[in-house]
């Protein structure tokens, strides 16, 4: 089956164990995190988290936002634009 990478940014409140949450929720769903990026605001306490993932259809990235948009802290989940 065709893999698609699909780079997704998340916005969240930062907290210990954020990064693990959110790749637990792709390695759940049995797909390949190929990069992940992050930083900390430590001002406003929010992290950005680019990340790209392996994925076989839209609806399973569909699915994926919902899982992810559903972990704690979470503010937003959005796909971003090739060379973003």
């Amino acid at each position: 089956s065709t893999l698609y990478p699909i780079d997704l940014f998340i916005e969240a409140y930062d907290r210990p164990g954020l990064v693990r949450d959110i790749s637990t929720v792709i390695a759940n769903e049995k797909l390949s995190l190929i990069a992940l990026t992050t930083m900390t605001n430590k001002i406003n306490h929010t992290a950005h988290i680019k990340l790209t993932v392996e994925i076989p259809s839209l609806e399973l990235l569909s699915k994926l936002f919902d899982r992810i948009k559903n972990v704690s802290n979470v503010i937003d989940v959005i796909r971003q634009s090739a060379g973003k």
